[in-house]
Parts: C-alpha cells; sequence; structure tokens
C-alpha cells in the first residue's frame, strides 16, 4: 500500500530532477560558461519551483475539504486566495532577487563574487537565467493552484496514477 502511494511522488521527483538535465543538455551547447552559470542558478531555480507549490498545496487540501464537506461553491474564493498567495510569493521573489541585489549576494555566497572574468561571465549568464526562472515563476504557481483545485474536488487525479 505504501508503494502504491509513493510510487507517483518519486516518480514526479525524478522528473523535476529532469528540468535541470535538460537545461543542462540545451545550455551546455552554449558553452561551458553558461552552463556553469545555469548549474549555480539551478538552486535558485528550484528555490522557485518549490515557492510556487506553497499556495498550490494549500488550495488542495482546503478545496479536499470542502468537497467532502459539501461547500464546492466555496472552491471559488479559495482558488482566489490561492492566486493571491502565489502572486504575492512571486513579488516577493522577484523583488528579493532582482531589485534588492539577491541575485548579487546568491552568487557571491556560491564563490563567484570574484572580479576574474569567469566569476563576472558566469554572474551575468546566472543572473540572466534567473530572471526568466523569475518571470515564468507566478504562471507556473497559477497553473499548480488551479491543478490542485481540480484534484481537490475530483475532476482531475493525481499525475502518474
Amino acid at each position: 500500500a505504501i508503494w502504491m502511494c509513493a510510487w507517483p511522488a518519486m516518480a514526479i521527483g525524478v522528473l523535476r530532477t529532469l528540468y535541470g538535465v535538460t537545461d543542462a543538455l540545451w545550455i551546455g551547447r552554449l558553452g561551458p560558461i553558461e552552463l556553469e552559470a545555469m548549474g549555480a542558478s539551478s538552486f535558485g531555480s528550484w528555490m522557485l519551483l518549490v515557492s510556487g507549490e506553497v499556495a498550490s498545496v494549500g488550495v488542495h487540501a482546503v478545496a479536499s475539504a470542502q468537497e467532502g464537506a459539501g461547500r464546492r461553491s466555496d472552491v471559488g474564493a479559495t482558488v482566489v486566495q490561492g492566486l493571491w498567495i502565489a502572486l504575492v510569493l512571486s513579488g516577493l521573489l522577484a523583488v528579493g532577487l532582482g531589485l534588492s541585489g539577491g541575485v548579487g549576494r546568491y552568487f557571491s555566497l556560491l564563490g563567484l563574487g570574484g572580479a576574474d572574468e569567469t566569476s563576472v561571465l558566469v554572474r551575468e549568464s546566472g543572473s540572466a537565467y534567473l530572471r526568466w526562472c523569475v518571470g515564468g515563476a507566478f504562471p507556473m504557481a497559477a497553473a499548480g493552484v488551479l491543478a490542485s483545485a481540480f484534484k481537490g474536488i475530483g475532476i482531475a487525479g493525481p499525475a502518474l496514477t
């Protein structure tokens, strides 16, 4: 019984890992600096993905409870709250990474804060990569919120089951 519940979660974890592998395959063709920048940015992009799921998990739980209690009409308000949470979290990440110099501090923590040519090029390329990731944070979170609402009310099933 545990295996029946666990294997879809494990498969999704593997698929999420393949985000980075797919990026590495494509970005690696651009050159070693770009590949290093993508690798250095991978934890930051993972944080964006995980933070986008916060609202989805909450919507799934609340929508399921509302459906179980026979209050499907309340699910719409839950979705709106989830979308607002996703928007606020995405906005905070954009401000934290972009406007406040968070990307520069991020790369400094990774040891790429130096003035040598490689560090500068990796920071520039990595910053561009993270900006694209931040730009997609809200649409991905919003899609997750909507999918979670449908799963919560039983219209859509969980992935890989």
